[in-house]
């Protein structure tokens, strides 16, 4: 369909925005002006009633005590990946410092060896 061959929205306008919201998020695209509540395909207020990151700032004096309890609680036999994630309290209870990338932090021992892994692009060490 071309710009100068609009659709005939007057014989039903709902199926019609319906097909055309359908061909818009099939080629990965959004309605922008679907804002209102008549409107059934409100994505905008969907995301924002999802959770927000807050501004945080996570102290390393917390985090060094906590660091250290877990090195003397936490043993590379009980897990080779003795992390602490900081979660985001707006994200939560999901693990994420921002919505597109979660931080941690590890401490070793100088005796511990951790095996080789790789890292996710979501996550910053």
């Amino acid at each position: 369909m071309s710009l100068a061959q609009p659709a005939d929205l007057t014989v039903n306008k709902k199926a019609a925005l319906k097909g055309l919201y359908d061909a818009l998020y099939e080629k990965n695209m959004f309605p922008f002006w679907a804002t209102s509540e008549g409107v059934d395909h409100d994505e905008i207020k969907q995301l924002m009633a999802t959770s927000k990151a807050i501004p945080f700032v996570w102290s390393y004096a917390d985090i060094e005590p906590l660091l250290q309890r877990a090195a003397e609680l936490v043993t590379m036999d009980d897990s080779e990946r003795r992390s602490l994630i900081l979660v985001n309290p707006g994200l939560a209870p999901k693990r994420a410092s921002v919505s597109t990338m979660y931080t941690a932090y590890r401490l070793n021992d100088p005796d511990e060896i951790m095996p080789p892994h790789k890292h996710s692009p979501s996550a910053i060490r």
